[in-house]
């Protein structure tokens, strides 16, 4: 299990919930997420993605659009080779980052920003982005040069979202509510 805390990672045994080890990495961490393989932990921590290895928890870390502060989250590829990096505070922006080169390859204004949480379609085609400061989803089609093909307004003050596995649904939280965007080939269409 692992957890962010201000000035780095906890590693916690999932069993006995026992502190396994800490990794300092910075001082506020935006995100987190697991590659697929679980071999790495990727960290999002200001304007920097931070990679932690887990076999010997070695961190190194790649820049982020050359220095842009203030990133929200981030969700990984279903092959785990390209983060999708949504920024936060200094506008709406989605950046590709490719792992393996260690640089953005792609950028598109996805709104405002209050990047709260993002997350890929299981087909990999499609990145979801939940704006709090709009309120709205947006839907970037990042087959090959990403896209924005919609954006659904969701109202509310939006805190989460998450797509179900066989990607028919986008469940969005709206403070202590739930809604369900209706999925049309993986794009929402409307809210339920």
């Amino acid at each position: 299990l692992y957890v962010a805390q201000e000035g780095g990672l906890l590693v916690v045994d999932s069993v006995n919930l026992g502190l396994k080890n800490t990794i300092p990495i910075a001082k506020v961490i935006d995100d987190l997420v697991v590659s697929p393989d679980g071999e790495n932990i990727y960290v999002l921590a200001g304007d920097r993605l931070f990679i932690v290895k887990v076999s010997n928890w070695q961190v190194r870390s790649i820049p982020i659009n050359g220095g842009d502060p203030g990133y929200g989250c981030i969700s990984l590829s279903v092959d785990g080779r390209r983060a999708y990096i949504v920024g936060n505070y200094q506008g709406g922006t989605l950046h590709v980052l490719d792992i393996d080169e260690e640089v953005v390859s792609a950028s598109i204004n996805v709104g405002m920003g209050g990047g709260r949480d993002c997350k890929l379609h299981p087909s990999g085609r499609y990145f979801y982005y939940l704006s709090e400061y709009e309120a709205k989803v947006c839907v970037v089609d990042v087959l090959n040069a990403p896209v924005m093909i919609r954006s659904v307004s969701v109202g509310g003050n939006p805190v989460g979202l998450d797509i179900t596995p066989n990607g028919a649904r986008v469940y969005v939280c709206i403070g202590f509510f739930i809604s369900v965007l209706a999925i049309v080939d993986g794009v929402p269409v409307s809210v339920a």
